[in-house]
């Protein structure tokens, strides 16, 4: 059978699944697991930066240089109204909040998110994190739903 068949296919039985399925458990079967960096890049937050750092760009730099097959996604927010620490970051994972014991101090587990990630040394540190969480080296714990927490 050629692949465009058979991928229509798969496409016909997955719709007809979510049509027979309640609402969130269509909504899971269409897409895939995808771990999110979420950071913060409010005026407050990047104005605790030295020079022209901006965490997220650098994030989106080593996206750039990871492999091409990544399924992290790298996404802004205005405010954690974490301002005093920032610029923040959190990762989460099929849309929970994760946090890290041994990698976040007692304020960052409280707050679910890292805290002042102000250079490149801290970026490429939640990097490894989030790379581990990929290849299952790391482990996460799933601390709340998205819409849960005061991102604004």
């Amino acid at each position: 059978m050629p692949s465009a068949i058979k991928f229509h296919v798969r496409v016909q039985v997955l719709l007809i699944c979510a049509t027979l399925l309640p609402y969130q458990y269509s909504v899971l079967a269409l897409s895939s697991p995808t771990t999110t960096i979420r950071v913060c890049t409010g005026s407050s937050c990047l104005s605790k930066c030295r020079g022209a750092f901006n965490p997220k760009k650098s994030f989106q730099s080593l996206q750039k240089q990871s492999e091409e097959n990544s399924s992290v996604e790298i996404e802004e927010t205005f405010c954690m109204n974490q301002c005093k620490r920032g610029p923040n970051a959190r990762i989460m994972k099929d849309a929970q909040v994760l946090t890290f014991e041994g990698e976040m101090n007692e304020t960052e587990m409280k707050r679910k998110s890292f805290q002042g990630v102000r250079s490149d040394e801290r970026v490429e540190h939640l990097w490894g994190l989030v790379k581990g969480l990929e290849d299952g080296t790391v482990d996460g714990i799933a601390s709340g739903s998205t819409d849960k927490l005061t991102d604004i």
